[in-house]
Parts: structure tokens; sequence; C-alpha cells
């Protein structure tokens, strides 16, 4: 990477720095709105009280998840902007942090667009009837709108992985200092890690199989990551 280059990426990382703090302030404002709605309208039936209650504890973890990206984002800069000589030994590390923070993104999200799908599913279902027309419309507006903000942080990681074109994935990956600047607090994270430095080309629906089959924080396939439209509940 050039000089301009460099001042390109660390742009692109605050743009998402900014992106991922709107992305845990929306969810907060979304499950906030939630909690409102159980205390006021009363409760659906009782094991399904219990699967929101869950849904609204993990936000939580989703906002650690996602500062443990910033974090790691925040550690690049400081790299890029250490003076060191470009195309240095460890431009193949920044380029493996930014694949490895944008797997452990779409995980994240995975699982948060599980939570907000499960838990609209209920309220819509169980409690339509209690809910205002204009509470419906703030559920459904959150839900979009993080849908569109979450496609737009995958493209702004695939644009920084581009600047970082004349790296390849399968370069001598550092393993060490990978693990060292690696946030891996929770379960699933350590299981992003692990997954990516077996196969740094792995795609994370192959991570989403494994947590299947290891039945941790199993995320679904969701249409945050997918080039659809949303569809109304």
């Amino acid at each position: 990477m050039d000089e301009i280059e460099i001042e390109v990426l660390n742009d692109l990382i605050d743009d998402l720095n900014r992106s991922l703090t709107t992305v845990v302030r929306v969810a907060g404002l979304n499950f906030i709105l939630i909690e409102r709605i159980l205390n006021t309208q009363g409760a659906p039936l009782e094991d399904e009280t219990g699967v929101i209650i869950e849904h609204l504890q993990r936000f939580d973890l989703l906002q650690q998840k996602l500062e443990h990206i910033k974090n790691v984002n925040s550690l690049i800069q400081k790299d890029t902007r250490s003076g060191k000589p470009v195309n240095s030994p460890s431009d193949p590390v920044i380029y493996s942090l930014f694949r490895l923070n944008h797997l452990q993104f779409e995980i994240a999200c995975a699982d948060l667009n599980k939570s907000i799908e499960e838990t609209l599913n209920i309220l819509l279902l169980q409690m339509k009837s209690c809910i205002s027309a204009k509470i419906q419309y703030k559920l459904q507006h959150y839900r979009f709108f993080l849908a569109k903000k979450v496609m737009e942080i995958n493209s702004k990681f695939t644009k920084a992985l581009e600047l970082c074109s004349n790296l390849s994935a399968s370069d001598v990956i550092s393993k060490e200092k990978i693990q060292t600047q690696s946030y891996t607090s929770s379960e699933a994270e350590r299981l992003v890690l692990d997954e990516y430095l077996r196969d740094p080309l792995v795609k994370y629906t192959n991570i989403v199989k494994s947590m299947r089959d290891l039945s941790v924080g199993v995320p679904a396939v969701d249409l945050f990551l997918n080039d659809i439209s949303p569809s109304v509940a």
C-alpha cells in the first residue's frame, strides 16, 4: 500500500467504527422498545417470554463483540500510522485481521438478526392486537434500518480488503500476532478465530455450520448477510 492508500484505509476504518457504533445504538433502542412492550402490555405465553428475555440479554454480548471489532480496527490504524515502510512484513497481518474482523462481524450480526426475527415473530403473532400501529412501525423501522446498515458495513469491509489486494489470505499468517491482537472473550469468538487460523479462506456460512454442530450461539443464515430485501413479518 502506498501512503495515499493508507490514508484512504484509515478514513475507511474511522467510517467503519462509526457505523458499528450506530448498529449498537439502534439495536439497543430496538431492545429497549421490546422491554417497554413487555412491561406495559403484559407478556405472551410464559415459554415465549423466556425466549424474548434470552434475546434481550444477548444485546450485551453483541455490544461486547462489536466493541472488540472496533478495538482491532484501531490497532490496524495504529500499525499503519506507525511509520513502517509500505508493504512491510506486518501487512499480511493487517489483511488477516481485517478478514477475521469481517468474519466476527458477520457472525455477530447473524446472531443479532436471529434475536430480532424470533422476538418480532412472537410479539407480532401473540401481542399484535395489544401493540399500537405506531409501535409496530417503530419495530419494523429499526429492523430495516439495521439490515441496511449491516449491508453497508459488509461493503466497507470488502473495500478495506480490496485496498490490501496486493496481499492474499493465503499469505503466511503470524498466528501468534493474530491471536494476541484479536479479542476472543466469548466461545463464539474463539471458534471464529480457530476456524480462520485453520483456513484463512473460510466462509462465514461454514463457521455457522460449525456453530450449529457444536451448539455454540447458533446464528441462522439471515437476511442481513444476503443481497435480498427484508420481508415484513
